[in-house]
């Protein structure tokens, strides 16, 4: 019986965390739209490099929004790679492993350079010309299921 409800329970879990990262990878959606109304590139590309361009020629004190949402953002991507561990560890589907790794690559890379951004500010240095860049296959694998 114990092992029964230890099962239900797991799937509960894992149904759970399924949804809460299908909500953040949509809410991930919704503020690079808001990056890119900003003037930030499609899909918030180059988002970086537009706040040290606006805050070396207006301040930074004239980009508290656009930090308030570059600081969204990286939230929301810490949430979405903590959910993305427990998701991982349960499923075995290659499209969905393949994903995984995509996003968790684009993750990581957008984090690594948000955590340089004061540097680079206090340096005067920008950032290269590639940038990463969001697929959004995870988030339609995830809405198909």
């Amino acid at each position: 019986m114990q092992a029964v409800k230890d099962k239900v329970a797991f799937l509960a879990i894992f149904i759970a965390s399924e949804s809460a990262l299908l909500f953040e990878l949509r809410e991930h959606d919704k503020l690079l739209a808001s990056l890119e109304k900003r003037g930030a590139g499609p899909q918030g590309e180059g988002a970086l490099s537009y706040y040290l361009a606006k805050s070396r020629s207006g301040g930074v004190a004239s980009q508290a929004a656009l930090r308030s949402d570059l600081n969204a953002v990286e939230r929301n991507l810490s949430r979405a790679l903590a959910l993305l561990d427990l998701y991982e560890a349960n499923t075995s589907d290659p499209d969905a492993l393949s994903a995984i790794k995509n996003f968790r690559a684009y993750a990581t890379s957008w984090l690594e350079r948000e955590d340089a951004l004061l540097e680079l500010y206090m340096l005067g240095g920008g950032y290269g010309v590639s940038s990463p860049r969001y697929s959004g296959d995870l988030k339609k694998l995830l809405s198909e299921e």
